[in-house]
């Protein structure tokens, strides 16, 4: 539209609502020449000419000035309203009244900033706020069942605008059996914002009663979103909910899928999907550098709000739900159960802190690990072994002992009720019959005899004492020891070895460069003995693997790319095969003439980087942070390595004890000479030089 057609088409509406003032606010007097100033467009003196005073007036005069192609008479306005000062609600009113897209539109043009700027980020501001006013929402809510169709469309306008803020309010008015008039109206406030309400609803679906999660089952069939399938699929045919919630549930997904679900499908989709975000392969919806927006309704407090949450936190929270969703349904399914316990024991371990022992009280995820028995756990823990999860490693290794009693459920754990399936679905009755449920106490093995006599070749439990994640090794060492075995069994010498190598502690950290050149080596000792580290040191790669697997004290390895006998990439082969120096972080540190090859030589080691020789300090800083946060979550800082020492001596104790002949002990003597040093082992290590 032409600049004059627009004064003809908007400029009885504009003067309408524009008053004459009684008197002008005060202005600069640069501004008054520039309004004072002849004008070459009559649009512009009739503009001028209607005295806007108010800040709408003003900015409504600076938006046609900016039409009109006078950006220096616009910019006159738009500092006059900064020169009144609005409060935060008339700046939001100009938000209401003009849109915020405007405001954003002509801080874009650089001939109307700094005012058009400075303007747009306190009306910007100013509507976030009042769109986030809780009373404002309640207000907007209440609104929702208002007679007059105009002040029903003004309220869900409203609501739309304030999003993700108006959301919890508006769900907790479903939660509130007397506010149930207004339930069919805050329904569809929510199905009208679409996919900004699914995330908040997903939260309800997980953590709310039976009441308000069909409410948000209704709201998700409407909005036909097939995010919320999985979810709603456990819903559907898990025995653990309300009936007539998994009635609605199912109709619900039939409704969003287009056909009728079979519990058979639940279980397949809800598993592979669950495995899929346990083995990393599938990437948390609206993860930003690592960070999650999760929706979480407390109970207590009847309120529905959002937490920023890890990444990783967040997609082990999914992988447990939906493979304990699956395994509601089906569990005789072994492959199921199995993944169920996985999901449940490395959410636990991560929540509860990596190397601590889980609590085993009743309701538990390790209580309830503990009721599938020894074989199964045992499964668990090697497949975990097998797929690269230790943390489910180390738990499972650390309740196997506890299984003494057989696994079974306590007497007061109240059964699974019976699910309501279709009865001619033969795949998923298959899968509801456990294979020991008819097992009798009596016929269950020994756990000792189960966990740890395997014949000729060492059990799962046993050659998890010489695993490369050193809690894995330290479970499997306790759970050995506290199932007394009373008999040789295959592989028995790795638990003082192991034992031995995790208690020979000098008692703080160390790092160990490999080098010829002596004078780097010192340089780099002096950057890290300023952050505490001790310092030892080899000249070829032999020397250097030797050291490494002498002691489990070092944090790092640096290495020079030259180093020879055996060369680095061999040397580091060498590192990794052998399990008291794998789980090293290393840097391969090499020259200008040497960068691609210490590329190649760490490219298939994922705890194994590269870098240039460091120049200086701050360069050496940049290095040292990079490798330590190489699976950092894994890593066994100082403090922990030295409670397991503690414990390693109490179990090289036990085992040393003069009646016992099934371990050997002798070998273990230079352990307790060294401990002898180390105030808090002294005097176990007293005990145990004199055994040995």
């Amino acid at each position: 539209m032409k600049p004059y057609l627009t004064i003809l088409a908007f400029g009885p509406l504009l003067f309408a609502g524009i008053r004459a003032a009684a008197s002008e606010p005060p202005i600069s007097p640069a501004h008054r020449r520039a309004l004072d100033a002849p004008l070459p467009s009559r649009e512009v003196d009739a503009l001028l000419q209607t005295k806007p005073t108010t800040a709408a007036e003003c900015f409504q005069a600076a938006k046609i000035l900016a039409e009109l192609d006078r950006p220096e008479l616009a910019k006159d306005f738009l500092a006059r309203i900064l020169e009144m000062e609005p409060n935060r609600e008339q700046l939001a009113e100009m938000a209401n009244r003009f849109g915020s897209s405007v405001f954003l539109d002509l801080a874009a043009r650089p001939e109307l900033n700094p005012e058009a700027e400075q303007l747009a980020e306190a009306v910007v501001a100013a509507a976030r706020h009042v769109r986030r006013d809780t009373g404002r929402i309640e207000q907007l809510i209440g609104q929702l069942g208002a007679p007059s169709p105009a002040e029903r469309n003004r309220a869900m306008l409203g609501l739309l605008e304030a999003g993700g803020a108006a959301i919890g309010p508006m769900v907790q008015v479903l939660a509130d059996p007397q506010r149930e008039a207004e339930h069919a109206a805050v329904r569809d406030a929510l199905v009208a914002m679409g996919g900004t309400a699914v995330d908040p609803l997903m939260g309800v679906l997980e953590d709310a009663g039976p009441e308000l999660m069909g409410q948000a089952v209704r709201i998700m069939a409407a909005l036909e979103n097939e995010q919320a399938l999985p979810r709603l699929l456990g819903i559907a045919f898990s025995p653990q909910y309300d009936s007539q919630l998994r009635v609605a549930t199912q109709a619900a997904v039939e409704h969003i899928a287009g056909r009728r679900p079979a519990p058979a499908d639940a279980v397949r989709i809800l598993t592979e999907i669950a495995r899929e975000y346990f083995e990393h392969d599938q990437p948390v919806r609206g993860a930003v550098e690592g960070r999650v927006e999760w929706w979480h309704w407390d109970a207590e407090r009847s309120a529905l709000e959002p937490r920023e949450e890890a990444e990783d936190v967040i997609r082990r929270r999914l992988a447990a739900r939906l493979a304990r969703d699956a395994h509601a349904i089906a569990p005789g399914d072994r492959d199921v159960q199995h993944l169920h316990l996985a999901t449940m024991l490395e959410e636990a371990a991560f929540e509860h802190g990596l190397g601590r022992p889980l609590p085993i009280e009743e309701g538990t995820a390790a209580a309830r690990a503990l009721e599938a028995g020894p074989a199964v756990l045992e499964e668990v823990m090697e497949e975990a072994i097998r797929r690269g999860h230790p943390a489910v490693a180390a738990a499972a290794a650390s309740l196997l002992h506890k299984t003494a009693t057989g696994g079974r459920a306590p007497e007061s754990a109240p059964a699974d009720p019976a699910p309501e399936s279709p009865p001619d679905d033969p795949a998923y009755e298959a899968a509801r019959r456990a294979p020991e449920a008819d097992a009798e106490p009596a016929d269950r093995p020994d756990p000792a005899e189960l966990l740890i006599h395997r014949g000729a070749s060492p059990s799962p439990l046993v050659r998890a004492a010489v695993h490369p994640d050193r809690r894995v090794r330290m479970a499997a060492l306790e759970s050995i020891v506290a199932l007394q075995p009373n008999r040789p069994f295959a592989g028995s010498h790795y638990v003082p070895q192991s034992l031995a190598f995790t208690a020979s502690t000098g008692g703080g950290p160390k790092a160990l460069l490999a080098s010829p050149n002596r004078q780097e080596m010192l340089r780099l000792a002096g950057f890290l003995t300023a952050r505490g580290i001790g310092v030892e040191t080899a000249t070829n790669a032999r020397e250097m693997l030797r050291l490494a697997a002498s002691s489990p004290d070092y944090v790092l390895l640096l290495a020079d790319s030259r180093l020879a006998n055996p060369t680095i990439d061999v040397a580091l082969q060498n590192l990794r095969h052998e399990y008291r120096s794998a789980d090293l972080r290393v840097g391969v540190l090499a020259r200008a003439d040497e960068f691609r090859r210490a590329e190649h030589m760490v490219r298939h080691d994922p705890a194994a980087l590269w870098f240039a020789w460091p120049r200086d300090e701050a360069a050496f800083a940049w290095q040292f942070d990079r490798l330590m946060a190489i699976e950092s979550a894994h890593f066994v800082p100082p403090d922990e390595r030295r409670q397991m020492a503690s414990r390693a001596m109490d179990l090289l104790v036990e085992i040393s004890r003069p009646e016992q002949r099934l371990f050997e002990v002798r070998a273990t003597g230079d352990v307790a000479l060294r401990a002898l040093y180390v105030p808090e082992l002294a005097e176990r290590a007293a005990v145990l030089a004199g055994r040995s």
